[in-house]
């Protein structure tokens, strides 16, 4: 599950280590699948901003092993439920070298009371076994749907257009944490778990981080 790691890492080290990548252009970007909107931009850490992560990241695992390249990445429109197993990142990849999860470390660049991740029980090997799930939910009768008042607290309507009040899968799977972004905190969690952003859009253009998924 989530663990959520308080001062990870001094925040003075985090905003130089933003400063310099933003030196940098960006280098990838993606669009939303259904507005079509840019979502992300990223660019490939520079090499002396990983040797500067190198300690922290000893502090948490005694032995690591990186699976790609390590990204700076600015958010403009937030993801929504999904999970980052190696399966979903590379559905060529073989099943033997997917058995181990593996797991990811989230490190914010940004801070806000709208910057959050939600971070739920629920694990899913690739993507065809979450959008089963995803289909199940919204056949299901009110009867069997659980509510547990996150979407009272934090902004998650854009991750689930289902008009029914009752039909909201977020407050239906069971959470774990949530991680409130704060400069020098950080988040680890397991690559298969279901996790989303929270809305930051009405208040926020975009919001900076690293991504660090491990194999």
């Amino acid at each position: 599950m989530a663990h959520i790691i308080e001062n990870f890492i001094n925040p003075e080290i985090a905003l130089e280590i933003k400063k310099q990548s933003l030196s940098s252009s960006f280098k990838h970007s993606g669009k939303h699948p259904e507005t079509n909107k840019l979502q992300w931009e990223n660019l490939p850490l520079y090499s002396e901003g990983l040797e500067i992560l190198h300690p922290y990241l000893k502090e948490l695992f005694d032995d690591y092993n990186i699976d790609n390249n390590v990204n700076f990445q600015r958010c403009y429109v937030p993801f929504g439920i999904h999970h980052d197993s190696k399966k979903r990142h590379n559905p060529s990849r073989p099943d033997s070298e997917c058995i181990q999860e593996g797991f990811a470390i989230l490190i914010p660049m940004d801070e806000a009371t709208e910057f959050n991740t939600v971070f739920w029980k629920e694990k899913y090997y690739d993507n065809d076994s979450m959008v089963d799930m995803f289909m199940n939910f919204g056949s299901l009768d009110e009867r069997e749907i659980s509510n547990n008042k996150l979407g009272e607290k934090y902004d998650l309507d854009f991750c689930w257009d289902d008009p029914r009040p009752t039909h909201k899968i977020y407050n239906h799977l069971d959470l774990d944490c949530v991680f409130n972004w704060k400069i020098g905190n950080a988040a680890v969690f397991d690559r298969m778990q279901l996790h989303s952003a929270t809305d930051f859009t009405k208040k926020h253009p975009y919001k900076d981080a690293i991504t660090i998924f491990f194999n």
